[in-house]
């Protein structure tokens, strides 16, 4: 040890600065020490456990350790366990453990002892390496030995850098030896990593497809949780599989689609490999809806006509048709529908005409899908001589 105590000589060091100066240097020696006996306590026997220890049985992986140190003939009076944090947080809130802090009495609280498992005390040590969870040990063959070579003492230092300066010095020297390596039980973090399972796939089929389908059409998208991202996704074996294709995160037409039903299926694989595969997936595409009569026109030729001239057969006028889905038929409806009829696309009068008044009535078009529209009303005069 050497701790420097500047601004003062050997004889004039007070008493506050001495004593900081001791506490400083005990603790440096101190935690070496510590930090040596863990090292070598690590060179024990491994458990073959690989488990990784967490709150749901770590009490039991302990007691089940301490059984087989007791099988090799190791003494639990003479036993110690040293957690890890991780492993300490577990035992705190475990019930059974938190029970035994009653029995450990003041010499074991002193050496910092939290509780017992099996009947051996249980302490928290935390210079213990990253990959070890806790290390149980025979006391008997844990051997460590120390001998000052120089009793620590507060002396002047001379030389051309520090005038007017003292320090403590000290030397120590000792050694720390596992003499049974059967005497130390250590459990090792688990070294198999579980990588976590995706825990769903979602593909959502688009709600309104209507023939047709043309190609890079979405038709479904995909989705999932779990796992580790980022995904990937593939066709799995879906009977209609071959008609369709995935890109950024979709599933596309590969080839124009027309009505029908086809089934599906997708897998999904995250970046660790693991998968999962969707059910049947149902993708609907529905026929294409008849197109509707949009517009009836009745272009009248003749609107008016005297009592001798509005004969049967007489043209008045016909009949023009915008969408739906040809050949048309045509019915008279309306007021005076029985005074005309249709001849193809043409109006005529049914009959002669012989009384004055005004005419009226419209045209219904029903098309080869059954789809119907009603023109405006028509009116045809007939007057006197």
């Amino acid at each position: 040890m050497n701790e420097l105590i500047d601004g003062y000589e050997a004889s004039a060091v007070p008493d506050n600065i001495r004593a900081q100066r001791i506490e400083s240097a005990g603790y440096s020696v101190g935690y070496k020490k510590e930090s040596d006996a863990v090292k070598a306590l690590e060179k024990g026997t491994v458990s073959s456990d690989t488990e990784a220890t967490d709150e749901t049985n770590a009490y039991k992986k302990i007691i089940r350790e301490v059984k087989n140190m007791k099988k090799r003939g190791m003494k639990v009076s003479e036993m110690r366990i040293a957690i890890n944090a991780d492993v300490e947080e577990a035992l705190l809130i475990d019930e059974k453990f938190a029970n035994t802090s009653s029995t450990i009495g003041a010499e074991l609280v002193r050496e910092g002892v939290i509780g017992k498992i099996g009947g051996v005390p249980v302490k928290p040590n935390y210079l213990m390496s990253e990959d070890i969870e806790f290390v149980i040990y025979d006391k008997r063959f844990c051997q460590k030995y120390t001998v000052w070579k120089k009793e620590p003492v507060i002396e002047d230092i001379k030389d051309d850098k520090h005038i007017g300066a003292s320090h403590l010095v000290g030397r120590q020297v000792g050694g720390i030896m596992v003499t049974n390596k059967l005497g130390v039980q250590i459990k090792k973090k688990s070294s198999v990593i579980v990588e976590p399972e995706i825990s769903s796939i979602t593909v959502t089929p688009e709600s309104e497809l209507v023939e047709p389908i043309s190609v890079g059409t979405k038709v479904a998208t995909l989705s999932a949780d779990g796992g580790t991202p980022d995904y990937t996704y593939s066709l799995a074996g879906g009977t209609d599989d071959n008609k369709f294709k995935i890109e950024n995160n979709e599933v596309q037409a590969k080839e124009e689609i027309n009505n029908g039903t086809y089934t599906i299926k997708v897998k999904v694989t995250d970046s660790k490999l693991k998968e999962k595969i969707s059910e049947d997936i149902t993708i609907t595409v529905k026929a294409k809806p008849d197109p509707e009569i949009t517009e009836v026109t009745v272009n009248m030729t003749k609107q008016t006509s005297t009592k001798t001239e509005a004969t049967k057969g007489q043209e008045i006028g016909s009949v023009s048709v915008t969408g739906g889905t040809e050949p048309y038929t045509y019915t008279i409806e309306g007021t005076d529908a029985d005074s005309f009829e249709m001849n193809s696309t043409t109006i005529q009068l049914k009959e002669n005409l012989t009384e004055e008044k005004e005419y009226k009535a419209t045209v219904k078009v029903t098309d080869s899908k059954q789809k119907t529209k009603t023109s405006d009303e028509f009116t045809f005069t007939v007057s006197g001589e």
